[in-house]
């Protein structure tokens, strides 16, 4: 039975790591026995192949939309305390393009039982582009954001250039936000090297971007976990 003491954040840590063992699992065994075991508990979920012309080698396509999809059949069983909407409209509107501001949207908004909002959630998979727009909607709404970065596979260069972008982005992001405290919680999947990194970091308008990131010890392990090349 919840309560006013349900501890949402780690509620959501949870779902956020079952989540990413589910996605890691369906990823590696995709197509044999072990992938349709796992799959026997309801979540039939398939990482779709590219096209393909003449004799190229077939590649696994990994997207957003894999995370969407995992995340909403574990919210639909009921075991987690949360209520959800997807490609929710932003309460604040937001100029990404030209001049004027727009509403934007999130891509998945977890609430309460009382549709009070919780947390906003930004999924990426990959590492392409930059991510100022994602955290310019994390740091514009109220809700504390939720950064769900799903990637395929490492390399030495990968997670610190990652980890550069998010900084950059947030560095962009907070001096526009309308509150003086952010709190994000990330989580990064690695589905060939079946890796989940989930930790929560505070932030605060007035503070360096960098220097609050760097006293994060999950942070540096995890960047330190690129350039270690493991």
């Amino acid at each position: 039975m919840l309560t006013e003491k349900t501890d949402y954040e780690k509620e959501l840590k949870n779902l956020l790591e079952v989540c990413s063992d589910k996605l890691c699992e369906l990823y590696i065994n995709q197509g044999s026995g072990k992938w349709k075991a796992a799959a026997a508990d309801g979540i039939r979920l398939i990482f779709p192949h590219n096209r393909v012309q003449n004799d190229e080698e077939k590649s696994t396509r990994v997207s957003e939309q894999e995370a969407r999809f995992c995340l909403a059949t574990f919210l639909e069983s009921g075991r987690y305390p949360f209520y959800y909407s997807v490609e929710t409209p932003t309460k604040e509107k937001y100029c990404f393009s030209g001049e004027k501001k727009l509403a934007a949207q999130t891509d998945l908004t977890l609430y309460d039982r009382n549709m009070n909002k919780l947390f906003n959630v930004e999924l990426k998979s990959k590492n392409e582009g930059k991510f100022d727009k994602d955290f310019r909607k994390l740091c514009g709404e109220e809700p504390d954001g939720v950064w769900f970065h799903i990637l395929e596979n490492t390399n030495r260069g990968t997670l610190p250039s990652v980890s550069k972008k998010v900084t950059e982005a947030l560095e962009k992001a907070l001096p526009h936000s309308p509150y003086s405290e952010k709190k994000i919680v990330f989580a990064f999947c690695i589905l060939k090297k079946q890796e989940c990194h989930i930790f929560s970091v505070e932030f605060k308008k007035s503070e360096d971007v960098g220097i609050t990131l760097n006293n994060s010890e999950e942070w540096v392990a995890l960047s330190g976990l690129g350039e270690n090349g493991h």
